[in-house]
């Protein structure tokens, strides 16, 4: 785990944009067991600055759906760092005031909202869907 995350580092450090470098780097955030490694490769897409549909695909589903809250809570920062203003990156970044039960999250969705200079609301229509749901139960 210690090469790994050092390796994704340098890689970020050193700006390679090559596609297989950044294939590699995603491959780690899904495959890896580490959090370490996966938060080191989350940051080194942020340091190389690309954006791709793959690379954001990969950070939208890490945010949602990574086990260890600080690979969501880096998953977070890093959609914001790459500017990424997507309406799905929006809403991810909203659900995840509501829907994450770690503050940490709930910070860093906060902070990156702010980043990319909107306002750290509440998905409204989750709390509607939410709220529909419990009524019929």
């Amino acid at each position: 785990a210690v090469v790994s995350t050092q390796s994704t580092g340098s890689a970020g450090q050193l700006k390679f944009a090559d596609n297989d470098v950044i294939e590699g780097l995603i491959a780690l955030i899904s495959e890896d067991h580490s959090a370490k490694v996966k938060t080191a490769a989350i940051e080194a897409l942020a340091d190389i600055g690309v954006v791709t549909d793959n690379i954001t695909s990969q950070l939208v589903w890490s945010a949602q759906y990574q086990q260890e809250s600080e690979v969501r809570s880096a998953a977070c920062l890093v959609l914001a760092m790459l500017g990424i203003r997507r309406e799905e990156v929006v809403n991810v970044l909203r659900d995840r005031l509501t829907a994450d039960a770690e503050s940490t999250v709930k910070r860093a969705s906060t902070q990156a909202l702010q980043m990319l200079g909107l306002k750290p609301e509440k998905d409204a229509s989750l709390i509607l869907a939410i709220k529909d749901a419990v009524k019929k139960l």
